[in-house]
């Protein structure tokens, strides 16, 4: 259940939804690092 905004780039989680944290620059390399650009 969201019961708030949710801002960008973040992970949110839970019942009701909450922020976990900030998706950073390590993670979108990590989640890239097979992909050529």
């Amino acid at each position: 259940v969201v019961t708030k905004d949710i801002p960008a780039n973040v992970v949110a989680v839970g019942n009701p939804c909450k922020v976990l944290r900030e998706i950073g620059e390590h993670d979108k390399q990590f989640y890239y690092k097979k992909l050529r650009f």
